[in-house]
């Protein structure tokens, strides 16, 4: 009896180790993963930062990063580097006493120094002075370019032809909704 309980403590015990190791295995995997996603992007993104074609290009260069940023896993990084490359793509936008050249530097290096505090296991870095400077910098412009659209959109809001489109849309949702209660209802009879 006791070599059966030896046995099966042996072999739970055995199982244990064998499904830690599994999951030691399938993190360290996960963490070269990453830092080798997090290696790739870096390297982009110095590309991008050293950016000196045009300025569409750079835009769709940043859209492309984008793309790749958001599979990374940590989602603090991920919202930060992501935030970045859409500013970077918004940057001959803005409007402020700097070019845009430097305001795409400004936005890449803090998704490099985001990059590479991550890759280290370090907390993310606190935004530099230049990058709360632009943050202003995009929230007047937003600011400006909604004051400017405003009017527009008072003026659709009260165009008849407009009005008389909604109209049309709220009927056609309202018979598209009893058409679905219909085919409920008769699906249910069956």
């Amino acid at each position: 009896m006791m070599e059966l309980v030896l046995a099966v403590v042996a072999g739970a015990l055995g199982y244990l180790g064998h499904v830690g190791q599994e999951r030691f295995t399938h993190k360290q995997q996960q963490k070269t993963d990453d830092v080798a996603q997090m290696k790739a992007l870096h390297s982009e993104l110095l590309s991008l930062r050293d950016w000196e074609g045009a300025w569409h290009e750079a835009g769709e260069l940043a859209g492309r990063l984008e793309g790749q940023a958001v599979f990374l896993r940590d989602a603090e990084l991920r919202k930060r580097v992501v935030d970045d490359l859409g500013y970077v793509q918004d940057a001959a936008l803005m409007v402020g006493r700097t070019t845009p050249r430097h305001n795409q530097k400004v936005w890449t290096q803090d998704a490099l120094d985001c990059l590479a505090a991550a890759a280290r296991g370090d907390r993310l870095p606190e935004p530099s002075h230049a990058y709360d400077t632009q943050l202003f910098c995009l929230e007047k412009t937003a600011k400006k370019i909604a004051a400017g659209l405003e009017p527009l959109a008072k003026a659709m809001s009260t165009d008849p032809e407009i009005a008389a489109i909604a109209q049309e849309r709220r009927v056609w949702e309202e018979q598209r909704r009893e058409r679905k209660g219909r085919r409920r209802i008769l699906i249910r009879r069956r």
